[in-house]
């Protein structure tokens, strides 16, 4: 048996696998030079995390030095706090902060397979997000793709606009927390190239990454279906038809997921989720997308999760 350390346990795995894990990570390193990531927020923590539990290098950038050295704080924190059943990493955590460089020097992403911008979640003006793409043009070599992270269809139409040539900027879209970024929604805006899509595409699904297609919709395919899911669940609690360890129990084992609706929806931020079906409900016009009352309850009381204490569960602080 291997043995590999996640923070202050250890997990044993066996020796077949600990070798395939092995040689997964030698082949990501051999066929890739690295993924460049600008802005050191959620997004970009996240994003940092899954490609460097992949076995690929990152150079994580942000304006502000101290906001990447936060966030690299914050990875070795979260891989601390990983239990067993919520996503447990089977690297070890110095080898996969180890891949993980920090900086605020943007000139850094130049010569990587990959750039990822985030500034546009940060709730940035729309000038100083134009200035990051402006600049992110300027010094990525042009058969590198260029991926931005948005939240919905308005941020990836938005990039026609704000991009100095948006044929080349692929929108994508994650939903939170990292150790769940198994797929990565890849958003077919009408600005950008056929090209620029292809290359993406191939290239995150080359890190072993599930990618989906979508179009400019009101809202993406993983969160409108686990928008709706979630406001099922929600429905089912207020009317007294079952309880929360007992609906996601439930799904658990109908799905064969290692965790129910109620539980993602707490390491995800219950108040994401709402903003989510806000934005759904509203540029679709359909109102089944409205936020579940309960749900809304939970955020209007601060009870968003795990980050905060409690959500659908309790955890510790």
């Amino acid at each position: 048996m291997s043995r590999n350390q996640v923070g202050s346990s250890t997990i044993r795995l066996p020796d077949e696998i600990a070798e395939v894990l092995k040689q997964r990570e030698l082949a990501a390193r051999a066929k890739h030079r690295g993924i460049g990531i600008l802005g050191a927020g959620p997004a970009g923590k996240s994003l940092a995390t899954r490609f460097a539990e992949l076995g690929v290098t990152v150079t994580l950038i942000d304006d502000k030095l101290a906001r990447a050295q936060d966030a690299l704080h914050r990875i070795a924190a979260s891989l601390n706090q990983r239990i067993d059943g919520e996503g447990v990493s089977t690297a070890p955590q110095g080898a996969l902060l180890q891949r993980i460089q920090i900086g605020s020097g943007i000139e850094r992403l130049r010569g990587q397979d990959l750039v990822i911008e985030t500034i546009g979640l940060d709730n940035v003006e729309r000038k100083v997000h134009a200035e990051s793409l402006q600049r992110l043009e300027g010094i990525v070599e042009r058969g590198t793709p260029i991926a931005s992270v948005v939240n919905d269809a308005r941020q990836a139409e938005e990039l026609a606009v704000l991009a100095p040539d948006p044929s080349r900027v692929v929108p994508i879209h994650i939903m939170l927390p990292e150790f769940r970024l198994s797929v990565l929604q890849v958003v077919s805006a009408p600005q950008v190239s056929r090209d620029s899509l292809v290359k993406a595409t191939r290239l995150l699904t080359s890190f072993n990454l599930s990618v989906i297609g979508t179009p400019t919709r009101p809202c993406f395919v993983v969160d409108r279906l686990f928008v709706a899911l979630v406001n099922e669940a929600c429905l089912m609690l207020e009317q007294g038809q079952s309880d929360i360890e007992e609906i996601d129990r439930v799904l658990k084992i109908a799905t064969v997921h290692n965790l129910g609706p109620l539980r993602i929806a707490d390491l995800i931020g219950l108040d994401y989720l709402v903003k989510v079906a806000d934005s759904l409900a509203e540029t679709s016009g359909d109102s089944r997308y409205r936020p579940a009352p309960l749900l809304r309850s939970y955020v209007d009381s601060r009870l968003l999760g795990r980050r905060t204490g409690r959500g659908f569960y309790l955890y510790p602080m």
